[in-house]
């Protein structure tokens, strides 16, 4: 097993927050992962904490990508290799690896199944009986007229975001999850285009919150930073996860590039 660098140790036990039984395992697979070649290139940091732990998300990289996949425990996935794999803790203490798959096989139906028509499908994970569907939504649009479609099948309403969102092309995206073919959840998606300068749009986030949870986030966000090279905006996109009770979660998107172990 490739020990982790202590940066790596300390960032992901304080990703992890509130999942601390999956701290070492976190631990250990991504160090495992980084040895076989994969490479870094998002941070997920969601509130409330609990609802997400630690998530970040691997390149399946060149050097050996069979290899990446296996100690992921992703070999023999339906839909072949994956593009890209997500390492993600439980608040049981375990930790899973999702996979995501550029080009799945999937037929439209399915694709557009609690989606409008018009969006582009980019990517997908399947985990079991679990089918998750992302897509861009094509052209210029405001928050007051997405959100309120894209949760439609859902049969609820999208709370105000909390931030500032600024009309532009290609500022939305939207994902829908299926659990055994029953739609169980719609996450919206505001990319960079649509969002104001980082230093504004962190002050927004963390508005509403309390003291404990803003200091909580803010030491997430910087472990985030300290795992690799952040390239252009650290706020790469922000998300509202949605079930049909309502807003249950939402998270920034951190683009932080890994360098060599």
């Amino acid at each position: 097993m490739v020990p982790a660098p202590d940066r790596w140790q300390l960032a992901l036990t304080v990703l992890a927050g509130d999942h601390r039984q999956a701290a070492a395992e976190f631990v250990t697979t991504a160090a495992a992962l980084r040895g076989a070649g994969a490479r870094l290139f998002e941070v997920i940091v969601g509130t409330p904490s609990p609802e997400y732990g630690g998530r970040v998300t691997f390149l399946t990289g060149e050097a050996e990508p069979d290899t990446v996949v296996r100690l992921a425990g992703l070999s023999g996935h339906p839909w072949g290799r994956p593009d890209w794999i997500g390492l993600r803790t439980d608040a049981d203490g375990s930790v899973r690896a999702k996979a995501y798959h550029r080009r799945p096989p999937l037929d439209t139906a399915l694709v557009h199944r609690g989606m409008p028509e018009v969006v582009r499908p980019v990517m997908a994970a399947r985990s079991g009986q679990t089918i998750e569907v992302y897509a861009m939504v094509p052209g210029q649009s405001t928050w007051e007229r997405f959100a309120p479609a894209a949760l439609a099948p859902l049969g609820c309403a999208p709370e105000p975001p909390g931030v500032t969102i600024v009309p532009r092309t290609s500022g939305f995206a939207v994902s829908v999850r299926h659990d055994a073919g029953v739609l169980s959840e719609i996450t919206l998606f505001a990319t960079a285009h649509a969002l104001r300068p980082d230093a504004e749009l962190a002050q927004e986030w963390v508005a509403g919150l309390g003291p404990e949870a803003v200091e909580q986030h803010r030491r997430q966000v910087i472990a985030a930073a300290t795992l690799g090279r952040v390239r252009g905006r650290r706020y790469r996109m922000l998300a509202w996860r949605y079930t049909g009770e309502g807003l249950v979660g939402r998270a920034v998107s951190i683009h932080a590039v890994d360098g060599a172990p």
